[in-house]
């Protein structure tokens, strides 16, 4: 074989088997920022709460709360997230990752009872409400960061940009006047090339100068895409103490794990040469296994929480979420080494809601005008990470604020228009990273940020 032939071999080899950046399914953003503006400010307490379209990811069973027909919301939400690395005697390697999230909101909730025509023919669906939310990231946003060796830093939560696409369409029933219950699905899209039994043909002539359009490198390829439901399970209990019918609301949610996969997915790359003759020779058998180009994961965590109306205007929410991190995969589905650790989320929300009697012309027709504070604290799940990966993150204090106002507009029965800001503080952390000779210390800081507007219309 002339010496141009195998260098070609290898460097044909070396590209189809390397992993290089790539778009895909990545992270879920519900997870990472929240579902509209009125749950992110605060601070995403809403598993005893579920009062709007955000139920049908936080807690399906809260849409039986809805008293209306149809309520229609649109919205944008935006993200900037700002993590710092320093590497002790290495400035060439410092970075700061600070990829923004943009995208388009959509929610919805229906309550069929509220429906003329469904109430005086199946009137057994009154107790039966539907809802959905779907944020969809704008498409130059949906990459991500490959690292091209286990040991390349790599930033868990915001190196990523999110997926193009969160879904979450769920139904609730009420089973008496005090309990609902409530499922859904968050569909996932696994996109990855199936080259199991396809090998990758290079189709040289012997003779170089053989001007044959025929011959060439060859990849067969089979691009597979697979389309998968998540499930998500709550319960609602609304118990009436302090006076009031819902003065106290306990609430508990199940949500699966959720990650996409993109990538070669089952693989077995054989290069084979393919001879004037038609005959073959196998240059270069490769075992059978599984690369995948990069999962995004979002672990399963059950949520458990309550919420007290201490006053009418006046409502607190506290809840606790475990996330289970133990499932993570990194980069070509590997397991992380050492092994993440599952983590406990406490949050606590305050909603303050208070009508507005302005008797002044255009200002007579605001109803209502709301408040939203909350804060949550979420730890890292990776150790410390020295050794043959550089997994890097740190713990994390989240603070948000909301504002709402509801408008009686001719036409519709209401119109609300909702604005949030959120802060993500990081920990600073030091990675001692004494084992990896390459890298040394590594120093970790930063922030970040989220803001959004929603407008919603009640019919």
């Amino acid at each position: 074989m002339k010496l141009w032939h195998r260098s070609l071999l290898i460097v044909l080899t070396s590209l189809a088997l390397a992993p290089s950046p790539s778009s895909a399914q990545t992270g879920l953003f519900f997870d990472e920022f929240g579902v509209g503006p009125a749950a992110i400010g605060m601070g995403q307490a809403m598993t005893a709460v579920a009062d709007d379209y955000s139920a049908a990811y936080y807690n399906p069973a809260g849409l039986v709360q809805a008293t209306d027909p149809l309520a229609v919301t649109l919205g944008y939400q935006y993200a900037k997230p700002r993590m710092r690395g320093r590497f002790e005697g290495r400035p060439d390697l410092d970075f700061s990752e600070d990829d923004a999230s943009r995208g388009l909101l959509v929610g919805s909730t229906t309550r069929f009872g509220a429906i003329d025509v469904i109430r005086e023919n199946a009137p057994w669906m009154d107790r039966a409400a539907l809802g959905l939310v779907l944020f969809a990231n704008l498409p130059e946003i949906n990459q991500f960061y490959n690292p091209e060796f286990r040991q390349d830093p790599y930033p868990l939560r915001y190196n990523s940009r999110w997926s193009l696409f969160n879904f979450a369409l769920s139904a609730a029933c009420r089973v008496t006047d005090w309990l609902s219950v409530g499922a859904g699905i968050m569909p996932r899209v696994d996109s990855y090339q199936d080259t199991s039994d396809m090998p990758v043909a290079i189709n040289i002539a012997m003779d170089p100068t053989t001007d044959d359009p025929t011959k060439g490198f060859r990849l067969k390829l089979r691009q597979k895409t697979e389309l998968s439901v998540v499930p998500i399970a709550g319960i609602l209990a609304r118990i009436p103490v302090l006076g009031r019918p819902d003065g106290l609301r306990i609430g508990a949610v199940f949500r699966d794990q959720f990650g996409g996969y993109y990538g070669t997915g089952p693989t077995r790359i054989d290069v084979v040469w393919e001879l004037p003759d038609g005959s073959t020779i196998l240059i270069w058998p490769s075992p059978e296994g599984r690369t995948v180009d990069y999962i995004g994961f979002c672990p399963r965590q059950v949520s458990a929480g309550a919420a007290v109306r201490l006053l009418e205007e006046l409502l607190v929410s506290a809840e606790l979420t475990w996330k289970d991190f133990s499932k993570f995969r990194f980069f070509w589905h590997l397991p992380p080494s050492p092994r993440f650790s599952d983590t406990w989320v406490p949050r606590i929300g305050l909603a303050l809601d208070r009508p507005v009697g302005i008797d002044r012309a255009i200002l007579r027709k605001i109803a209502r005008a709301g408040l939203r504070l909350g804060y949550y604290y979420e730890p890292t799940p990776v150790p410390d990470m020295s050794g043959a990966m550089n997994i890097l993150d740190t713990d994390q204090h989240v603070l948000g604020v909301g504002f709402s106002v509801d408008y009686r507009a001719k036409g519709f029965k209401l119109v609300s228009l909702d604005a949030y800001f959120q802060a993500h503080f990081f920990e600073g952390r030091t990675i001692a990273n004494d084992r990896d000779p390459l890298y040394g210390p590594i120093e970790l800081d930063g922030y970040a940020t989220s803001a959004g507007v929603s407008l919603t219309v009640v019919f």
